[in-house]
């Protein structure tokens, strides 16, 4: 089988276009809105009339005839796999031409979307690649009243918050490989804080609260920030002070975030949850959070010197 890389133009790449998207919104349904979610992977892979750079299509040719095909993305030493449509028993040879093409690009590595109920996904998973991080979610609808105060955030608890916050968040993309060194990874860290809120705590569509045990009102237990995105909220961090961890408090933090999205007319919290952090996950599954998707890492064996 070969691997053909193509920069498709004119009505070649909107065909291309139309179907990656039909099958991205059909691999994430129940993601809400899965359209737009589509729409976002989709977004700046196009300049003109042709592919961005940085933006790649790959079709595998055996004997002449198209058998699949493979959109990826450059992010740096990692090639991201954004769309892999293959027959299953052909992933094989599939991962293996994607292996081979890596160096090429300067990928050490290759992270994979696996859906829930996608078999090339399952396949990848099942095949050793390493957990990155899991995104999961639920509806707002029917979660329990939670015993906990949310108290919108202050100025001088976000200072501490943003400090406390980019360091956490970088040693986190740190352990899960995403970055070779840990002042790389905090100064990720630092520009996606300062992207994601340009103006602290007026920055459009973020809300950040402190969070308080109504038994003692003037004790901060943790934090909560969540992000509205159309109809759902995603939870882009939560944290319980180490000194007040393991008595609920995450808990009640994840059902008071629920009752704010049914406020605001939000059908479902999203999060992700990094592959290392299996206590998490445990905690989300426990408040009914079921798995979307997956990221995978396939780690990339450097080409032998001679």
């Amino acid at each position: 089988m070969d691997l053909v890389m193509e920069h498709p133009t004119g009505a070649e790449l909107a065909q291309w276009q139309e179907h990656t998207r039909e099958r991205l919104t059909r691999l994430r349904e129940g993601n809400v809105p899965g359209d737009a979610a589509a729409d976002g992977f989709l977004a700046g892979a196009v300049e003109g009339d042709g592919l961005a750079e940085g933006h790649f299509v790959g079709r595998f040719v055996d004997d002449g005839t198209t058998v699949g095909s493979v959109r990826l993305r450059d992010r740096g030493s990692t090639g991201v796999v954004v769309d892999l449509d293959v027959p299953v028993d052909r992933l094989p040879e599939v991962l293996d031409r994607l292996r081979a093409a890596a160096p090429s690009h300067g990928w050490t590595s290759l992270t994979v979307s696996a859906y829930t109920g996608d078999p090339v996904g399952a396949a990848i998973r099942d095949g050793g690649a390493d957990l990155v991080a899991t995104k999961m979610g639920r509806a707002v609808a029917d979660v329990p009243d939670a015993d906990i105060e949310l108290r919108p955030m202050l100025d001088e608890r976000f200072e501490r918050f943003i400090d406390e916050g980019v360091e956490s968040y970088a040693h986190s993309i740190f352990e899960a490989g995403d970055y070779p060194t840990i002042e790389d990874a905090r100064l990720s860290s630092f520009e996606q804080h300062k992207q994601l809120l340009p103006q602290g705590l007026q920055s459009p569509g973020h809300l950040l609260w402190s969070a308080f045990d109504p038994a003692e009102p003037t004790q901060e237990v943790g934090l909560l920030w969540i992000e509205e995105r159309l109809d759902h909220g995603f939870i882009l961090e939560v944290e319980v002070d180490q000194a007040h961890q393991r008595k609920g408090y995450g808990t009640q933090m994840l059902r008071a975030g629920a009752a704010q999205m049914r406020e605001r007319g939000r059908k479902m919290l999203w999060l992700n949850v990094f592959g290392h952090n299996a206590d998490a996950r445990r905690l989300y599954e426990r408040e009914g959070y079921a798995v979307n998707e997956e990221i995978l890492r396939i780690v990339v064996e450097p080409p032998v010197a001679g």
